[in-house]
């Protein structure tokens, strides 16, 4: 995550596009939008779109805008949100969500600064920063021709990758006393934090990363049993204390071997010298628990 941090402080001043890749509920709109507080567009808008949340038809009127008499239901004329998000950044989230019919239209938006919109003929200038975001492989979608290659290299100019919450178990202490003490106090949130609540939140696999724990925080504070809730264990109370223990050992050894291995970029060797531990028990735990690298 530093290095994540280190690389968009440098991408944000700049009017480069951004590709934030991960998993869902990892934060990649919460990046979006620190991106833009740190840009020179801090004062414009922050839009966000979402290319998976909207009919496909309507897509293009909605990104591009229309004239009024357009289609049926366009009464007024409309500018789009590109043109809506000029001076600011325009958040394309779930972009391969976005139908190929329409990619190249917003490629020749990204490259010329202008945009048509439906039943124009002319072209209008917009001046809008673009950041994308997905959580597919899009690479993938290109070798099976569901997304184009030239959009891809114009929106991927910078790629940050946002690690899902289970490579990270040393975030989730942090992040759930930022969730606390945002929808209680400080005070409260150190509190609630006992040892065996937080080994009860390191225990959880948390699939929703970032977006489950913050709704599970703000879940239990509203019913009033953070701390007894989470010591018993998330989501659920374990069937016995064997299975219990087995299951966080489980956990723990897969979030430790992959936190080291993403600390050494991949390579096995450095990973178990940084663990402090043999090369061949380290792919021992990486056999069991189905973990691959590079070497």
């Amino acid at each position: 995550m530093q290095r994540l941090f280190a690389l968009l402080e440098r991408a944000a001043p700049t009017d480069s596009t951004i590709l934030l890749t991960g998993e869902s509920g990892t934060g990649k709109e919460v990046l979006a939008e620190a991106i833009h507080r740190r840009s020179r567009r801090a004062k414009g808008p922050f839009i966000v779109f979402d290319c998976g949340a909207v009919v496909p038809g309507l897509i293009e009127s909605e990104l591009f805008g229309h004239e009024a008499g357009a289609f049926t239901s366009a009464v007024r004329a409309r500018p789009g949100l590109l043109a809506d998000a000029s001076g600011g950044t325009l958040l394309l989230d779930e972009i391969g969500e976005l139908p190929l019919v329409l990619q190249p239209k917003l490629l020749r938006a990204l490259a010329r600064g202008e945009v048509r919109r439906v039943g124009a003929s002319a072209m209008t200038q917009v001046d809008v920063r673009v950041i994308a975001a997905t959580h597919r492989n899009l690479e993938a979608a290109i070798a099976a021709g569901r997304f184009r290659a030239d959009l891809y290299f114009r929106l991927a100019v910078v790629v940050a990758h946002v690690p899902p919450l289970r490579h990270r178990p040393e975030d989730i202490p942090l992040l759930a006393h930022h969730f606390i003490a945002r929808m209680v106090s400080e005070e409260k949130a150190r509190a609630a934090l006992t040892p065996s609540v937080i080994a009860a939140l390191l225990g959880h696999d948390w699939p929703g990363n970032v977006r489950e724990l913050r709704n599970t925080v703000e879940r239990l504070l509203a019913i009033g049993e953070l701390t007894g809730a989470l010591a018993r264990g998330v989501p659920a109370e374990p069937e016995n204390y064997y299975v219990a223990k087995r299951n966080a050992i489980d956990r723990f050894e897969r979030a430790f071997v992959r936190v080291s291995l993403d600390a050494c970029d991949g390579v096995v060797t450095q990973a178990a010298k940084r663990a402090g531990i043999s090369r061949q028990m380290f792919h021992r735990l990486m056999s069991r628990h189905g973990i691959e690298s590079r070497d």
